[in-house]
């Protein structure tokens, strides 16, 4: 059995992998050295990337976005820290970050985490909470037998409590 043969890697391990590589990109670190650390191609990081962020983004499409925004955020304070040094160069760079910056940031937008029915059930509870309270403020026209300031209160704090 040849010594030079790589040893297969477990699921286990596999998955550490995936979450050291997205860690280290989410940090800023390029393709380049993520395969140098892991030993193994910049492609192949790429592409475990690339699967990691399907995955994810079936849950949430505009998490890419923001992990791009992301990592161009230390350029973007290295070449500002640049031209407030006086480096002539440094411009040229900031430019590219904010033409990268205004395509992730073009696309970025907030999504909707409540459906109609839940909004309709809050609003409910809202305007029953209010008219009981409403109906606490005036007890000079309450009858005989309506519960109770202290009652209505309590049943008020109950129904928000349940949001």
């Amino acid at each position: 059995m040849p010594k030079d043969l790589p040893t297969r890697k477990t699921a286990h391990q596999r998955e550490e992998r995936r979450m050291r590589i997205m860690v280290s990109v989410r940090a800023g670190a390029s393709y380049e050295t993520i395969a140098r650390d892991e030993n193994l191609s910049r492609e192949r990081i790429r592409q475990i990337v690339a699967l990691s962020l399907k995955a994810e983004n079936a849950a949430n499409p505009v998490d890419h976005n923001r992990l791009q925004i992301a990592r161009l955020e230390p350029a973007l304070l290295l070449a500002a820290r640049g031209i407030a040094n006086g480096k002539l160069q440094a411009i040229g760079q900031l430019l590219k970050v904010l033409e990268r910056l205004d395509k992730y940031g073009t696309v970025v937008r907030t999504t909707d985490r409540y459906s109609a029915d839940s909004r309709a059930r809050l609003l409910k509870k809202l305007n029953d909470a209010a008219a009981r309270l409403h109906s606490a403020a005036a007890p000079a026209q309450s009858a005989p037998g309506d519960p109770g300031e202290s009652e209505i209160l309590e049943k008020s704090k109950s129904d928000l409590a349940d949001l």
